[in-house]
């Protein structure tokens, strides 16, 4: 009898003492979930740290790893769908210098092609106040028009030049970077534009449209990227050096004409 009385005496401050137990068990459970996020954001960044540095390295395949793996933990981070892209474009071309990769001219293989728009296209989704994105996406429509010259290369053109216009637009209202910087990615859209009115200018004149206008117009364009940034594109160099590279551009991948993606 003693041991129930015991028993009942204690059975009281037992329940509370387990009851505020278990409260600083949780209690102490949910002040760790702010450091599991800490520690995963951190994960991230520290991973695109590495894929960046990857990139600065010319890994562009190890790079483009990374940025997926990335891509894998969180969908959203549109500065990877973009270097991802410009990983592609760079084991492509050989190059990260945007001015020699406009120079190419030569018809995307469009395997890289369509894995580097889908990137792009993401970028712009995710972020569409990013200049660079415009700019490649810009780069991609240019080099679409010379890998299928025969399915309406003016169109994909036109499209080219208002993405270039866009990332000059969105240059002037953002000056949070060296003047360096925004020079030569300002002249390498002016230089893309110029190239997208040779395209046209030549398509029409295939035609036998009025083209003078479009001529007249690259030309200007592309005085105006030699003016922004000379080390971007050579002082030296001409409309008529550029129309005689985009002929022979055009004879050869005649006969490589493909589906569009899109």
């Amino acid at each position: 009898m003693n041991f129930i009385k015991r028993f009942k005496k204690w059975k009281l401050p037992t329940k509370i003492g387990l009851t505020l137990s278990f409260l600083g068990l949780v209690v102490g459970l949910l002040s760790l979930f702010p450091l599991i996020k800490k520690n995963k954001t951190n994960s991230i960044e520290e991973l695109i740290l590495i894929a960046n540095k990857n990139y600065d390295k010319n890994n562009f395949k190890e790079a483009i790893e990374l940025y997926t793996k990335i891509l894998e933990l969180n969908p959203n981070e549109a500065i990877c769908w973009k270097n991802k892209c410009k990983s592609y474009l760079a084991i492509e071309f050989k190059t990260t210098d945007i001015s020699k990769i406009l120079e190419n001219c030569c018809p995307l293989e469009f395997n890289s092609f369509s894995k580097a728009l889908y990137c792009i296209k993401k970028s712009i989704e995710l972020n569409n106040f990013d200049k660079e994105s415009y700019l490649y996406y810009g780069i991609l429509m240019y080099y679409w028009g010379n890998l299928h010259p025969l399915f309406g290369p003016a169109n994909d053109e036109q499209n080219a030049y208002s993405q270039f216009l866009k990332a000059i637009t969105l240059s002037n209202k953002n000056m949070n970077y060296s003047i360096d910087k925004w020079n030569y990615e300002t002249s390498c859209s002016y230089y893309g534009m110029a190239l997208s009115m040779a395209r046209i200018y030549l398509e029409m004149k295939r035609n036998n449209d009025n083209d003078s206008i479009y001529l007249f117009k690259a030309d200007s364009l592309l005085k105006k990227a030699i003016i922004t940034c000379p080390v971007c594109v050579n002082p030296q160099k001409t409309m008529e050096q550029i129309i005689s590279k985009l002929s022979e551009t055009i004879k050869l991948s005649r006969s490589a004409y493909v589906t569009p993606p899109y």
